[in-house]
Order: structure tokens, then sequence, then C-alpha cells
């Protein structure tokens, strides 16, 4: 089943904020696209059906940028409707919303624009982007990056796996 974009961005929001590290836009474009990619090469389907867009600041999805950009750079407030974040923990699994936990508490300190810099410096947002263009960064795109072999790409700042992102920061 996939999940609302939506209510998966309300939860991220949600749980952010009692975690008190936050969230603002820019970051939760680049959190749910990694959250796709980890989809993609650990469960072979896709979370979301929504389309992420390759927008000269990076990977977006723009249903949720429209709705979250009134904040700017400021952390998103969390909603004081929970019926979307109560929604959400029914339509997924334990199991899955433990690694989108698991995520979000790995990436907790990565800045949004260090995020830019990782997702725009990695082939399936390259491949896509034109300036000023909205271009799909295609899930096939996003699964064939993080599953390929390291030695068949080509040598740029970019990541093997999302699990690989430490050697990024060095």
């Amino acid at each position: 089943i996939m999940v609302d974009i939506i209510d998966l961005s309300e939860y991220i929001i949600y749980y952010s904020n009692i975690k008190d590290y936050g969230i603002s836009c820019l970051k939760l474009q680049k959190i749910l696209y990694l959250l796709q990619a980890e989809w993609l090469i650990t469960r072979d389907k896709r979370l979301f059906a929504d389309k992420i867009i390759a927008w000269d600041f990076g990977v977006v999805v723009p249903e949720v940028y429209r709705k979250y950009i009134q904040w700017g750079g400021l952390d998103i407030p969390p909603s004081k409707d929970k019926s979307n974040i109560n929604r959400f923990k029914l339509m997924i699994s334990k199991k899955d919303l433990k690694l989108i936990n698991d995520l979000l508490d790995y990436f907790k300190n990565y800045s949004a624009v260090l995020l830019t810099d990782i997702t725009c410096g990695q082939a399936p947002w390259i491949d896509a982007h034109v300036p000023h263009g909205d271009n799909e960064v295609t899930c096939d795109s996003i699964r064939n990056y993080f599953l390929s072999d390291k030695d068949e790409k080509p040598k740029r700042k970019s990541l093997k796996n999302i699990h690989d992102i430490e050697e990024i920061k060095r």
C-alpha cells in the first residue's frame, strides 16, 4: 500500500518535532526523496505515488512544497489536527514506521543545505534537471542509482547507498 504524501509529511513533521530537531520545507523534500529511495531499494516498491521533480534547488514533491513553503527556512510546526498522523500510523506497519523513524533519526543533524548538496550530486537529479524545468526524477532512476555498483558510476561526489552518506561529510 502506498501512503498519502501529506499524511507522510505530517508524520515526519510531527516526529521531528517530538524528537526536538524540527524540519524545514527544504529538508522535508530531501527526506521524502531519501525515504522513496529506501523503499525502492529495500522493499522494491514505492512508498508514495507522487512524482519527485528536479527543480533548481533539488528534488521536490510539488504538492508538499506548496503546502509547507509558507514556513520558508523555518522548522514547520506540527499540525494541531492529528488525524493525518493517526491515519498514517494505521496504514503502515510497525516495521515500516521504524524504518521511517530510523531514517529521520539518522539524518537529524544534516542541514537542508547539506542534503540539497548531496542529492544534487546524485545521478537521478543530475540526469533529470533542466534549469527552471519540471522534469520527473523517476523511480527507476532512483532505484538504479542506489542499487548500481559503485565502480560503474562516474567519479563524482555521490553516494552508492543512502547509508554510505558519511563519506560525503569528510
